[in-house]
């Protein structure tokens, strides 16, 4: 979404540009002065503080906040427009339905995915998963807490320490081995850390985090 307020001055034009755009990271507004004498140049310099005291000026100001509060300063989350298979509550900023942020597996693919191999208690063989750093996660959802309880379709439910996962670049696995995980293979989320590359990681206490067939968190 990209808006911009005009407001003529003795010298030029004001001009006030909000810019909101939605790339995983993060949401942008920008405002600049265009200077009358330098407009075929294009130049753009600072707004001089000294205009503050115009009241043209507080009214462009005005204005300008009667729009963006109109608008979500939070980050978007991907529509829904599939079966949910995530739903995320609790202390998170960033929601799409009754307070809770809900995803399809399509939503989740939109945030991006990124691929781990690792050996692990479940299987035999070295594994690849592919799935959205949990990390990645937490920031679009706006996640305030220190704890995610994790449930699972069976009603399993283990606690995580948010920390984990800039640590250790857990991801929320939606593929194994090139194919999107069934109910019966773990799915159709799995938590996964990078059991093989750090050896603190090879133990119950980490395995017990990394629940299968999720189906919602809390951040806590």
């Amino acid at each position: 979404m990209l808006m911009t307020i005009r407001q003529a001055t003795t010298s030029g034009w004001l001009s006030w540009t909000v810019k909101r755009e939605y790339n995983g990271t993060v949401s942008s507004w920008s405002l600049i002065w265009l200077a009358g004498n330098n407009l075929c140049q294009n130049r753009r310099q600072d707004i001089p503080i000294s205009l503050m005291e115009s009241s043209r000026m507080r009214m462009a100001i005005t204005l300008l906040f009667l729009i963006i509060s109109t608008c979500s300063w939070g980050k978007e989350l991907p529509k829904l427009e599939g079966k949910p298979v995530l739903t995320i509550s609790g202390k998170i900023e960033n929601s799409n339905q009754n307070g809770a942020a809900v995803f399809d597996i399509a939503g989740l693919e939109k945030i991006g995915l990124v691929t781990m191999r690792t050996r692990n208690p479940w299987y035999n063989d070295q594994t690849s998963f592919e799935g959205i750093p949990m990390k990645k996660l937490m920031e679009l959802v706006g996640a305030k807490g220190t704890v995610l309880s994790v449930t699972a379709l069976n009603d399993y439910t283990t606690e995580i320490p948010i920390e984990d996962f800039t640590k250790y670049n857990v991801i929320l696995a939606i593929k194994m081995n090139g194919q999107y995980m069934r109910v019966r293979d773990k799915g159709p989320l799995f938590i996964v850390y990078p059991y093989e590359s750090n050896k603190e990681l090879d133990n119950q206490v980490y395995y017990s985090r990394s629940a299968w067939q999720i189906s919602k968190m809390v951040v806590e």
